[in-house]
Protein backbone atom coordinates (compact mmCIF):
# COMPACT_ATOMS: atom_id res chain seq x y z
CA UNK A 1 0.00 0.00 0.00
CA UNK A 2 1.27 3.44 -1.04
CA UNK A 3 2.30 6.14 1.36
CA UNK A 4 -0.12 8.78 -0.86
CA UNK A 5 -3.21 5.99 -0.21
CA UNK A 6 -2.37 6.37 3.71
CA UNK A 7 -2.27 9.75 3.88
CA UNK A 8 -5.12 12.22 3.45
CA UNK A 9 -4.98 14.67 0.97
CA UNK A 10 -7.02 18.31 0.81
CA UNK A 11 -10.16 16.62 -0.88
CA UNK A 12 -10.86 14.78 1.71
CA UNK A 13 -12.61 15.63 4.93
CA UNK A 14 -9.83 14.19 7.15
CA UNK A 15 -7.26 16.70 6.06
CA UNK A 16 -4.94 17.82 7.07
CA UNK A 17 -3.24 15.18 8.22
CA UNK A 18 -2.21 14.22 11.77
CA UNK A 19 1.66 14.72 11.94
CA UNK A 20 1.73 11.02 13.68
CA UNK A 21 -0.30 9.44 11.06
CA UNK A 22 2.58 11.02 8.89
CA UNK A 23 5.29 9.59 10.76
CA UNK A 24 3.11 6.60 11.64
CA UNK A 25 2.97 5.59 7.63
CA UNK A 26 6.11 7.27 6.62
CA UNK A 27 8.95 6.63 9.31
CA UNK A 28 11.37 4.30 6.57
CA UNK A 29 11.40 7.61 4.36
CA UNK A 30 13.11 9.09 7.63
CA UNK A 31 15.22 6.31 8.56
CA UNK A 32 16.78 6.28 5.42
CA UNK A 33 17.00 9.99 4.92
CA UNK A 34 18.69 9.98 8.86
CA UNK A 35 20.95 6.98 7.78
CA UNK A 36 22.17 8.68 4.72
CA UNK A 37 22.94 11.98 6.38
CA UNK A 38 24.79 10.44 9.40
CA UNK A 39 27.46 8.97 6.91
CA UNK A 40 27.62 12.10 5.05
CA UNK A 41 28.23 13.94 8.47
CA UNK A 42 30.09 11.20 9.90
CA UNK A 43 32.50 11.36 6.63
CA UNK A 44 33.21 15.08 7.18
CA UNK A 45 33.54 15.33 10.25
CA UNK A 46 36.56 12.69 9.85
CA UNK A 47 37.64 14.28 6.82
CA UNK A 48 37.69 17.70 8.27
CA UNK A 49 38.26 17.18 12.15
CA UNK A 50 35.11 17.55 14.56
CA UNK A 51 37.89 19.33 16.96
CA UNK A 52 38.08 22.40 14.64
CA UNK A 53 34.22 23.34 14.76
CA UNK A 54 33.94 23.09 18.89
CA UNK A 55 37.33 25.03 19.55
CA UNK A 56 35.49 28.83 19.55
CA UNK A 57 31.95 29.62 20.37
CA UNK A 58 31.58 31.11 16.67
CA UNK A 59 32.52 27.58 15.19
CA UNK A 60 30.23 25.56 17.58
CA UNK A 61 27.27 28.20 16.55
CA UNK A 62 27.77 27.59 12.52
CA UNK A 63 28.42 23.73 13.20
CA UNK A 64 25.43 23.97 15.25
CA UNK A 65 23.36 25.57 12.63
CA UNK A 66 24.61 23.50 9.55
CA UNK A 67 23.21 20.30 11.84
CA UNK A 68 20.10 21.79 12.78
CA UNK A 69 19.41 22.32 9.16
CA UNK A 70 20.35 18.92 8.00
CA UNK A 71 18.52 16.56 11.29
CA UNK A 72 15.63 18.77 12.22
CA UNK A 73 12.78 16.80 11.49
CA UNK A 74 9.60 18.03 10.28
CA UNK A 75 6.90 17.24 7.33
CA UNK A 76 7.73 17.90 3.77
CA UNK A 77 4.36 18.57 1.78
CA UNK A 78 2.92 20.12 -1.35
CA UNK A 79 -0.30 20.74 0.17
CA UNK A 80 -1.69 18.69 -3.14
CA UNK A 81 -0.12 15.52 -3.81
CA UNK A 82 1.92 14.34 -0.49
CA UNK A 83 3.17 14.30 3.02
CA UNK A 84 6.18 13.01 3.81
CA UNK A 85 8.29 13.24 7.27
CA UNK A 86 11.27 14.89 6.19
CA UNK A 87 14.13 18.12 7.35
CA UNK A 88 12.35 20.96 8.73
CA UNK A 89 14.31 23.31 5.86
CA UNK A 90 12.99 21.82 2.95
CA UNK A 91 9.57 21.85 4.28
CA UNK A 92 9.72 25.10 4.82
CA UNK A 93 11.17 26.39 2.06
CA UNK A 94 8.23 24.14 0.43
CA UNK A 95 5.73 26.20 2.27
CA UNK A 96 6.95 29.68 1.42
CA UNK A 97 6.82 28.14 -2.41
CA UNK A 98 3.41 27.44 -1.85
CA UNK A 99 2.92 30.67 0.03
CA UNK A 100 4.06 32.80 -2.42
CA UNK A 101 2.10 31.44 -5.06
CA UNK A 102 -1.25 32.15 -2.89
CA UNK A 103 -0.34 35.61 -2.15
CA UNK A 104 0.56 35.91 -6.34
CA UNK A 105 -2.37 34.26 -7.06
CA UNK A 106 -4.57 36.28 -4.50
CA UNK A 107 -3.09 39.46 -2.96
CA UNK A 108 -5.81 39.70 -0.92
CA UNK A 109 -4.72 36.64 0.95
CA UNK A 110 -2.08 39.14 2.89
CA UNK A 111 -5.05 41.41 4.54
CA UNK A 112 -6.70 37.90 5.36
CA UNK A 113 -6.04 37.80 9.49
CA UNK A 114 -6.77 34.40 9.73
CA UNK A 115 -4.46 33.22 6.71
CA UNK A 116 -1.42 35.27 8.33
CA UNK A 117 -2.38 33.47 11.95
CA UNK A 118 -2.16 29.89 10.92
CA UNK A 119 0.92 30.42 8.43
CA UNK A 120 2.91 31.81 11.39
CA UNK A 121 1.51 28.69 13.58
CA UNK A 122 2.76 26.22 10.57
CA UNK A 123 6.19 27.81 10.31
CA UNK A 124 6.54 28.45 14.28
CA UNK A 125 5.10 24.96 14.85
CA UNK A 126 6.42 22.60 12.04
CA UNK A 127 9.56 24.21 10.93
CA UNK A 128 11.03 26.94 13.31
CA UNK A 129 10.84 25.01 16.93
CA UNK A 130 12.27 21.83 15.51
CA UNK A 131 15.18 23.85 14.10
CA UNK A 132 15.43 25.39 17.52
CA UNK A 133 15.72 22.56 19.47
CA UNK A 134 17.98 20.41 17.15
CA UNK A 135 20.33 23.50 17.31
CA UNK A 136 20.33 23.72 20.86
CA UNK A 137 21.08 20.00 21.44
CA UNK A 138 23.93 20.24 18.33
CA UNK A 139 25.22 23.08 20.35
CA UNK A 140 25.19 21.99 23.67
CA UNK A 141 26.63 18.41 22.25
CA UNK A 142 29.91 20.60 20.87
CA UNK A 143 29.98 22.76 24.21
CA UNK A 144 30.66 19.56 26.09
CA UNK A 145 32.49 18.00 23.33
CA UNK A 146 35.15 21.51 24.01
CA UNK A 147 34.62 21.50 27.28
CA UNK A 148 35.50 17.61 28.15
CA UNK A 149 37.61 16.48 24.58
CA UNK A 150 39.95 19.41 25.06
CA UNK A 151 42.95 18.45 22.42
CA UNK A 152 46.00 19.44 24.47
CA UNK A 153 49.40 20.15 22.45
CA UNK A 154 52.11 17.02 22.40
CA UNK A 155 54.57 19.06 24.21
CA UNK A 156 52.65 20.62 26.55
Amino acid sequence: MSLTALIPTPGEPDFPADPITVLRYGWPYLVVYYFVAAIVVFLLARRLGIARFSRSPRHRVIAAAILAVIFAPSEVTDFFLFILPGPAVVGMICLFVGWILTVVAQPAALLDAHFCERMVGITGGFYILPLLLVFYVAYGALFLHARFCAVTAKNA
